[in-house]
């Protein structure tokens, strides 16, 4: 399941061949109609993946879905809830987290426990590494493939970006030559609502929840080199597209999702391109837009920060770091190099984070958690809306 709206959603299939897939869709409130909404040919230039598209659905309904393959009920049935009305205050939880590379994911066990309304995966999502189309596809079918992954991926909307390793390898820009052929790799097996701009190609796009709204980012198609100076590292048709889309955006928390981090330098993060980060850090500053949370990942340890900003003449940012999903762990800084923006630092464990979010209360918030891979509570942020403004 992927990009869900109030009156629509897209599925994601894969056969083994060129067949007929008929889509089957179970409102929860007429259980015994199952009408086909949706067909599909999937193709061996897409690695037989298709999208479909739903549409006519309602807001706050529960569905299931089922694959009908050359007449023939097959693979595993899905289901999802479409949110509230677009700007609706609401309740909802949001999970995410970032680098699945080993073969065994038990945490999406946890993740599904939880019970995320979205998960968004914010980078590092298989681990590729290559140029190569057939590989590319290869990691992604192997990810899938997962159990624990599988499982939730069928029962949860979610969206994607990628980071490094899914992108075309370690720490490769938008110099690196195979990026087509990972753009195209990404579009075959994530369902999201859009990718990029027709001038700006890449997997950035906008989506909301209720009345909150995320702008996923693409940090690698247009990045630029880090010693260059000036250089960019979501080039500028993104930012400007960023900056128009958070100028109008009405929602009560905005939500910019990145694979790189925003903040502690030498970990290949936005600090290492300040022209950027000062453009967007200022903009939301001198616009006065309200109700940034930043959440990113990539670098195999979770943070809860806030980004320091009053003195500048902005409010502080908050940043929810959540990694690794499934990965090995990097230390955190030692004890002798303090941060002040850290609010807590893990390095023990594989972990997740969830959002959870109510917009109904007079000043509304989201209560930030980093849960490991049991589902134990490990930290915890609230963001109130009245100290981002």
């Amino acid at each position: 399941i992927g990009s869900v709206t109030e009156a629509g959603a897209r599925v994601w299939v894969r056969t083994d061949a060129t067949r007929r897939v008929a889509l089957h869709l179970v409102d929860e409130s007429r259980p015994s109609e199952a009408p086909v909404v949706a067909y599909a040919y999937p193709r061996p230039e897409d690695d037989f993946a298709a999208t479909m598209e739903v549409t006519g659905l309602r807001p706050e309904r529960s569905y299931r879905v089922f694959t009908e393959v050359d007449g023939l009920l097959s693979g595993t049935p899905g289901s999802f809830a479409t949110p509230p009305v677009t700007g609706t205050p609401a309740s909802f939880r949001i999970a995410f987290g970032s680098c699945a590379r080993t073969d065994a994911q038990p945490i999406f066990g946890p993740i599904r426990a939880a019970a995320p309304d979205l998960f968004l995966f914010v980078g590092d999502n298989p681990y590729g590494n290559t140029d190569d189309l057939g590989s590319l596809w290869w990691f992604y079918r192997t990810a899938l493939a997962i159990p624990e992954r599988a499982a939730l991926l069928a029962a949860t909307p979610t969206l994607a970006i990628w980071d490094d390793h899914d992108y075309v390898g370690n720490n490769t820009d938008g110099s690196a030559p195979g990026r087509a052929t990972a753009l195209r790799a990404f579009g075959d097996y994530w369902p999201n609502p859009s990718a990029g701009l027709p001038t700006a190609p890449g997997v950035f796009f906008h989506a909301s929840w209720a009345d909150v709204d995320f702008f996923m980012l693409d940090d690698r198609y247009e990045r630029g080199t880090e010693a260059a100076p000036g250089a960019e590292i979501i080039g500028d048709a993104q930012a400007a597209w960023l900056e128009t889309a958070l100028r109008d955006s009405t929602a009560t928390f905005r939500v910019i999702a990145s694979g790189s981090i925003f903040s502690q330098s030498g970990d290949e993060t936005w600090l290492d391109y300040p022209a950027s980060r000062s453009r967007l850090f200022d903009f939301i500053r001198d616009q006065g837009i309200p109700g940034v949370v930043l959440i990113s990942g990539d670098i195999h340890r979770s943070h809860l920060r806030r980004i320091h900003r009053v003195a500048a003449g902005g409010y502080d940012l908050p940043e929810v770091v959540s990694s690794p999903l499934a990965n090995v762990n990097s230390a955190c800084p030692a004890s002798g190099e303090p941060d002040a923006e850290v609010l807590a630092c893990l390095d023990a464990n594989r972990y997740f984070a969830v959002l959870d979010v109510d917009t109904t209360l007079a000043d509304p918030r989201i209560v930030a958690r980093i849960l490991d891979e049991t589902g134990v509570e490990q930290a915890t942020l609230t963001i109130r809306r009245s100290e981002l403004e």
